[in-house]
């Protein structure tokens, strides 16, 4: 079911150099600034600029915060022309508007859509690449969950052909990324950058089916980017790897790791 809104009045400047419209105005060196065209405003001339409209409005499903549907509210990182708002009072970024934020609502062919919305699909199953904004924000939510964790950093990719999403009886569990790798004086090679599993969903072997599906698909010789403790046992039970001295593994001749900075 998607979200109600509602109308609240909201206060907004245009700038008078590009006209983007402003809900809230930053302040540098003492003076407004439109961040849009770099254009400052001075504090008493903005004061007459202001004006009044009508804007829809939802509810943080936590706090209840009213959350106007304005620039201002808006997170990055999501596919035009979806838009996605999150809540700065029960936000983990500290009000930073990143993909960690506590997201409230996104919106989706012109209705606003809570994330569950987009992580249930009735009937979808096994691995699938992203096609369309829907499946684009499913990647953008996932994403957002693997960031905010402890000591997980993942990059936002530019390319989204080679993500691959997975479904388990219509829930989004995961997804895993890969591309090809240029080693020195050999061809590239498809490498397996990174792997997120839901925690809800994690210790039922869906990362073992992510790597598996990796290695059915990429024939030969492949890469794995910095795998991590799980990840390395995994690939143990799968005959990969072998153990050596101090709890180290070492390939059996498939698999390379790379190391990315």
């Amino acid at each position: 079911m998607n979200i109600e809104t509602y109308k609240t009045l909201k206060n907004f400047i245009l700038c008078p150099i590009c006209r983007h419209k402003h809900y809230f105005l930053h302040v540098v060196n003492e003076k407004y600034l439109c961040i849009n065209c770099e254009y400052s405003f001075d504090f008493d001339k903005a004061e007459g600029l202001w004006e009044e409209e009508s804007v829809d409005t939802i509810n943080c499903d936590i706090c209840r915060m009213e959350l106007t549907c304005t620039s201002d509210n808006f997170l990055t990182g999501f596919p035009p022309p979806s838009v996605a708002i999150g809540c700065p009072i029960c936000n983990d970024a500290k009000g930073d508007h990143h993909l960690h934020s506590h997201l409230v609502g996104i919106k989706y062919r012109n209705k606003w859509w809570p994330p569950t919305f987009f992580l249930h699909q009735k009937g979808k199953d096994g691995f699938h690449k992203i096609k369309g904004i829907r499946s684009k924000i499913t990647f953008c939510i996932l994403l957002g969950e693997a960031k905010s964790e402890k000591n997980i950093f993942f990059l936002t990719p530019s390319n989204m052909d080679w993500i691959k999403l997975l479904w388990v009886n219509g829930d989004a569990v995961g997804y895993y990324m890969s591309n090809l790798v240029h080693l020195k004086d050999a061809p590239d090679e498809p490498c397996l950058r990174q792997i997120y599993v839901r925690q809800s969903f994690r210790g039922m072997g869906n990362a073992t089916k992510m790597i598996l599906d990796f290695l059915n698909n990429n024939e030969g010789h492949v890469c794995i980017e910095s795998p991590n403790e799980p990840i390395l046992s995994i690939l143990h039970k799968l005959d990969l790897l072998e153990k050596i001295a101090n709890g180290k593994y070492r390939s059996k001749g498939r698999i390379s790791f790379v190391y990315c900075g």
